[in-house]
């Protein structure tokens, strides 16, 4: 089997296992991914390595550092503001349409789209790494909540990275420690202020 055979072989086990399609645009970078890990594992050339990753007794957790390289792992608030826009001005007033014209709120209830009980919007931000794209999103439907009647909303992110989701965890309670600390310390101001 030829060097780029086996950098073929590897391409199409990572798609089959994790869903992953390395581009043939990006195939030099994988090859480049695998070499790495070849030193890294101390095989002695391509096919050894596909064994490994393939049948070896650490196969999951290689296959797992190689899944690590070829993920792009990019994120930032508002990352794609040409997509978010599109949400704002033509997805979302179309699904409030909608869902007014239809009546769609939960089965057998008479709510309307604005009311608490209505069923929510459901959005996947899929390959969120550490979670900035899906706090985005919250926060854009937080502000068009408040401009108009707009269902409650569920985001489900998810990302392949075991390592980006323990960071994406480990920001969330942070977040959520500094939002009680606010509401503490404005809870407290407030009281001082009734007392006196």
């Amino acid at each position: 089997m030829s060097a780029a055979q086996v950098t073929e072989s590897i391409r199409q086990l990572i798609a089959e296992r994790s869903g992953l399609v390395v581009p043939e645009r990006d195939f030099q970078v994988l090859r480049g991914y695998v070499s790495a890990r070849m030193v890294a594992t101390a095989c002695q050339d391509g096919l050894e390595y596909l064994e490994l990753i393939s049948n070896g007794t650490n196969a999951g957790a290689e296959f797992t550092q190689l899944v690590k390289l070829v993920t792009v792992g990019h994120t930032r608030f508002f990352r794609n503001p040409g997509q978010l826009a599109a949400l704002r001005d033509i997805v979302l007033p179309a699904l409030i349409a909608s869902r007014t014209a239809t009546g769609d709120t939960l089965a057998g209830s008479t709510r309307a789209v604005g009311d608490v009980g209505a069923r929510p919007l459901r959005i996947l931000s899929a390959g969120c790494s550490t979670g900035e794209e899906p706090y985005s999103l919250a926060m854009l439907l937080l502000a068009e909540e408040q401009k108009r009647a707009c269902p409650p909303f569920e985001i489900i992110a998810t990302d392949i990275s075991p390592d980006s989701l323990a960071k994406a965890r480990a920001d969330v309670l942070v977040r959520r420690a500094q939002v009680r600390r606010e509401r503490f310390h404005r809870r407290l101001h407030e009281t001082l202020l009734r007392d006196r």
